[in-house]
């Protein structure tokens, strides 16, 4: 074995240094050179402090020490300092840099950007100064480093070139990878030469110790940096070749790498002789078979990939075979071999996510959307990847940039994605109709699964779990409970007892939730305990099934019996207590208008109490739900409780703040609201109301604290003064103007809802004393198509349209208040006024002749109106005449 192959192979083993860059790392112990000769005293001292920095990687202050004393170094110990401070700089630029070098962890595109961040910046800036300043400096491992720098932005320009036909950014790339290729093929030539002149020098037998140790120091060195210019320049050659199409490229790229490995053709490869389990040389392998499957030899870059799947090889490594293989094959234009491997590597991916599977998958949209050419099979099958390892915000990304419609989607996941955008949707509105849309995307997806090869079982049941969501959102609770069955069958058959378990407890849920309506689902809720229990005995589920189990068993009765019968000293003991509440609860509602009702609701709010009394480790959320069966039985039970119903909200009110369950909370704020609207206390009415209003689970209860709140806003309107009734209308139409919203606005509600149009009728009628004609005409308007003869709407018209001009328009609903008032009435006289001002601006003739007859028949109007009709006749009739 030669000394080039041992100082390779001892390198190859050394710690990795920088990000990505194993092996190549350009190590400041490699590259000092200690001080020749005898050293002075504060020689002595100075290299024993940079020694000290160096070992404990304080490469800042090791810097800082380095450029103080080049400032105060002459002669040649000042170029050896400014060459070892190069090479530091070197060493720390390569930290600097964000993105790896030679497409090693390379994805979609490259990095958005290749601007060096602030810190690189003032790196390159001192090294520009240092070489200016002292050109020897300029050492073979900083020119490496730096055009390693200039590769890396051509590189990412390069894979945005093949990725996404980047015609600016190939432009960019096309020459400045030529030009480093021949720049590392120079550096290359280079450090061969040196190597070899190292280990002649080596073969020197008249060496001493001291000598033989800087001459193999030497000769190590001049071995990295020919390794780091094989390496890098065998991608140069690589993206030249493929870039650019020049074989020649591609040739010595090939070369290069061959060498680096030790790879002949003749010779039969083995990982363990390749020495793969050096992470570098597994990379480096990386690059040998894409470069034979851009020169065309598919079955040999094959060849090397399946090397490269040895346990040897270190597993982040293997993470990235798929996407290389199958990236390395795009690059080549070599589509149908690229699907073919696609369609492998898929098949093997199971619901673990690792960065490599992502990579993949980023590809494979990449080339399949957005390529040249498109291929759709290839996009699905990276649709395909996150959906199976469950990265829903990378495709959701991905699915943005490539401009892929989800409105009709065709396949298993797009179809399954779409039903799950479409249920975030409803669980931020809420709306019943959200989720009904969700439930037949849902449908869809798992419809078109059966017909997808790459609906792994591990998606789908994912998928139907999700289906049974949705389903139990919109009540359809036996539907639910049937779909998480078939989710735990397939979960089941997977080996994924966990989830398993999980399904078939909510199924059970489901069927229990069911029997409130429909009571023979008790019997299907049973069943799937005793199923559960069949077939997951050991798990966390199973002592939870066994005692809801013996709660469903027999009647009513003698559910309470067994659970009244639970001693204080059991374990259980407090469980039992709860249960004791729901069971009580649910015979109360179960006697609504029954003899029995009062009997039941007493012995609801009793069990309540005492349940609440116990100092038990019960959760918040447990005692809570216990809590508001009670006030509920208290409030609406015959007769009404209300100072029970107080008692209890004033017990748990403390538990609020730290319970998390809306729905509980939305209750608490509701029976909250009720008390407090039966004590006339408004404030503490609004501030339940408010968070009711502004919490979606609160908003099934929108409408009757909307109610409450009008009522108090008509009273606060009634006892203020004039001063104060412009900010008592904004909140009073605010509060109206929702409850119009909620109850409906539309011309059939309001034909049906009486108290649909007293709301939109109060909305409107405050919005115009608020000086709102145009928001309150809408609203009478809307009124008037529903009652046409109704005075009040017909004066809300009159009265917005007159402020906003439109004068016939509010002449025909005068003229109609004329007629329906009884004339002499107050209201008559503010309908003739009306009229007769709707008149002077549509026909002032009539007007003048309609005024005079008022005049004759009632000289003398009552109230303010003189004052008004005589303003009228002024303008009319030529100054009263």
């Amino acid at each position: 074995m030669t000394r080039v192959q041992t100082a390779n192979g001892l390198f190859l083993l050394r710690r990795a240094r920088l990000a990505g860059l194993c092996w190549l790392a350009l190590t400041a112990s490699a590259l000092a050179q200690p001080p020749q000769g005898d050293l002075a005293a504060k020689q002595q001292e100075d290299q024993q402090l940079e020694t000290l920095l160096q070992r404990l990687d304080l490469v800042e202050l090791r810097m800082a020490f380095l450029e103080r004393k080049l400032t105060t170094t002459t002669g040649t110990d000042r170029i050896a300092l400014a060459k070892r401070l190069a090479d530091l700089y070197a060493e720390r630029l390569l930290r600097e840099q964000e993105q790896p070098t030679a497409g090693l962890t390379a994805t979609d595109g490259g990095p958005e950007g290749t601007e060096p961040d602030d810190a690189a910046a003032r790196l390159r800036a001192k090294i520009a100064n240092l070489i200016r300043d002292i050109p020897d400096a300029n050492t073979p491992g900083l020119g490496i480093v730096l055009s390693q720098v200039e590769f890396q932005a051509a590189e990412a320009d390069a894979i945005r070139w093949l990725s996404e036909r980047d015609e600016e950014a190939r432009g960019r790339a096309a020459s400045q990878l030529a030009s480093l290729a021949r720049s590392f093929a120079q550096r290359r030539a280079a450090m061969q030469a040196a190597v070899e002149r190292e280990e002649r020098a080596l073969d020197d037998t008249n060496l001493s110790a001291d000598e033989r140790e800087q001459a193999e120091r030497r000769f190590n060195d001049a071995t990295i940096l020919l390794l780091r210019a094989e390496f890098l320049g065998g991608w140069a050659n690589y993206y030249d070749g493929i870039l650019n199409q020049r074989a020649a490229s591609l040739e010595s790229a090939r070369e290069m790498f061959s060498a680096l490995l030790g790879v002949k053709e003749s010779r039969e490869l083995d990982p363990e002789w390749l020495g793969l389990d050096v992470p570098a040389k597994a990379r480096s392998l990386i690059g040998l078979a894409v470069v034979e499957i851009g020169r065309g030899e598919l079955e040999t870059g094959g060849k090397y990939f399946q090397l490269l799947n040895s346990p040897l090889v270190a597993p982040e490594v293997r993470d990235q075979i798929p996407q290389w293989h199958v990236r390395g094959l795009l690059n080549a234009g070599q589509h149908e071999a690229a699907l073919a491997e696609a369609r492998r590597y898929v098949g093997a991916i199971g619901a673990e996510s690792t960065p490599g599977h992502a990579q993949l998958a980023t590809t494979l949209m990449q080339a399949g959307f957005a390529g040249d050419p498109p291929n759709e099979e290839l996009g699905m099958l990276g649709v395909a990847v996150l959906a199976r390892i469950r990265e829903f915000k990378l495709l959701r990304q991905l699915i943005e940039k490539h401009k892929i419609s989800l409105d009709n989607p065709d396949g298993f996941f797009l179809k399954w994605l779409a039903a799950q955008q479409q249920l975030e949707a409803a669980q931020k509105s809420k709306q019943a109709d959200d989720y009904r849309a969700a439930v037949e995307l849902f449908r869809a997806a798992l419809g078109a699964a059966a017909n997808e090869s790459n609906a792994d079982d591990a998606s789908v049941a994912q998928c139907s779990n999700e289906y049974a969501w949705t389903l139990y959102h919109v009540g359809r609770w036996r539907d639910a409970a049937l779909q998480y069955q078939q989710a735990a069958k397939s979960l089941e058959a997977i080996a994924q007892p966990e989830a398993a378990v999980k399904s078939l407890w909510m199924a059970y849920v489901s069927f229990l939730q069911g029997s409130r309506e429909l009571p023979n689902l008790e019997s299907d809720a049973s069943a799937t305990l005793k199923l559960l229990l069949e077939k997951f005995p050991d798990s966390d589920y199973a002592a939870k099934a066994k005692y809801q189990l013996m709660k469903l068993e027999g009647g009513s009765d003698e559910r309470l019996a067994a659970l009244e019968r639970v001693p204080a000293a059991d374990s259980s003991y407090a469980q039992a207590r709860y249960d004791i509440c729901a069971l009580r609860h649910q015979r109360w509602l179960n006697s609504r208008g029954a003899p029995e009702e009062t009997r039941e609701a007493a012995e609801t709010v009793r069990a309540v109490t005492t349940y609440l009394a116990l100092a038990s480790g019960s959760s918040a959320a447990e005692r809570l739900r216990a809590a508001l069966f009670g006030v509920e039985a208290a409030n609406d039970g015959q007769p009404p409780q209300p100072r029970a119903a107080a008692r209890l909200l004033d017990v748990v009110e403390p538990l609020t703040t730290s319970s998390s369950d809306e729905t509980l909370l939305a209750n608490f704020h509701y029976h909250s609201l009720r008390r407090r609207f039966a004590e006339g206390d408004a404030d503490a009415a609004e501030s339940h109301a408010v968070w009711l209003r502004e919490h979606p689970a609160g908003q099934k209860y929108e409408q009757t604290a909307l109610v409450m709140l009008a009522r108090f806003a008509d009273a606060d309107l009634a006892k203020a003064a004039d001063a104060q009734r412009a900010p008592l209308l904004r909140k009073a139409e605010g509060i109206y103007g929702r409850l119009a919203k909620v109850l409906g606005d539309d011309v059939d509600t309001l034909a049906s809802n009486r108290n649909a149009a007293v709301a939109l009728f109060k909305s409107s009628d405050y919005r115009l004393q608020l000086g709102d004609a145009t928001g309150a005409i809408a609203g009478f308007e809307t009124l008037l198509k529903v009652a046409p003869k109704n005075r009040q709407f017909i004066h809300g018209a009159a009265l917005a349209t007159f402020q906003l001009k439109r004068y016939a328009d509010s002449l025909g609903h005068w003229r109609s208040l004329v007629r329906a008032a009884q004339e002499g009435d107050a209201d008559w006289f503010e309908a003739k006024y009306h009229q007769i001002a709707c008149l002077e601006h549509t026909d002032r003739a009539t007007a003048a002749k309609v005024l005079r007859q008022f005049r004759v028949l009632h000289p003398e109007p009552p109230g303010d109106w003189p004052a008004k009709f005589s303003a009228l006749s002024r303008r009319l009739l030529d100054g009263g005449q």
